[in-house]
């Protein structure tokens, strides 16, 4: 089924839960809460058009960039710093999370991407694949570990910094009560962390925590 009954969204989605009945629904790929359709970043959140036909004819004409390689459908699933570049209009933007909910933020750096680390195996030939946050699994030998942090070049798709988890580095709240808010790593405990966040310490659980410097 192509839409969801829009009751049924997630929370995380800015949009109401009143109006119509169902709703677009993102393609397989991405965990619903931190990902969202194409349709509503560009109808709903930049106001790119007024309609879903309209965008589907924007996005036919190759208009729209997502991370460096343009789509074709408007039920893309787009989530956390994804890189969105308006051709015609020369605009980039970057999904971020604002007072708990999905938003955009204007941005000039659409040549790379923080991606966070959630899993990583040893394939045949000793080869490492590295499992990001936003779906994609890419293949290196760079020394890394869970819940750490990769920058990204979005041209040729290689690692070209590190973020480890460790205290001090900054990170970015993506769970919780505190989702959207950034703060300073403390302490590193067992499954959590003590973070820093104007002049709390609060604990958070390091699956909640995006490293981003």
């Amino acid at each position: 089924m192509s839409h969801l009954k829009r009751i049924a969204m997630p929370k995380s989605w800015p949009i109401s839960r009143s109006g119509t009945k169902y709703i677009t629904k993102v393609r397989p790929g991405r965990k619903d809460e931190f990902s969202i359709p194409a349709l509503i970043v560009l109808r709903d959140m930049l106001n790119v058009a007024d309609t879903k036909n309209e965008i589907r004819k924007i996005i036919s004409m190759k208009e729209i960039i997502v991370n460096g390689r343009t789509i074709s459908d408007y039920k893309s699933a787009l989530g956390l710093f994804d890189v969105i570049t308006l051709n015609s209009m020369g605009k980039n933007y970057k999904i971020i999370f604002r007072n708990r909910k999905m938003d955009v933020e204007e941005t000039k750096e659409t040549d790379k991407k923080i991606c966070k680390i959630i899993g990583k195996k040893i394939l045949s030939g000793k080869k490492q694949q590295i499992n990001l946050f936003d779906g994609r699994n890419i293949i290196s030998n760079e020394k890394v570990k869970v819940n750490d942090s990769v920058v990204l070049s979005l041209k040729d798709k290689k690692i070209t910094k590190i973020l480890p988890l460790k205290e001090k580095a900054d990170v970015y709240i993506i769970g919780g009560k505190h989702i959207g808010e950034k703060g300073t790593i403390e302490k590193i405990e067992t499954n959590q962390a003590i973070i820093k966040i104007g002049k709390n310490d609060v604990n958070i659980k390091l699956g909640n925590i995006f490293v981003i410097e």
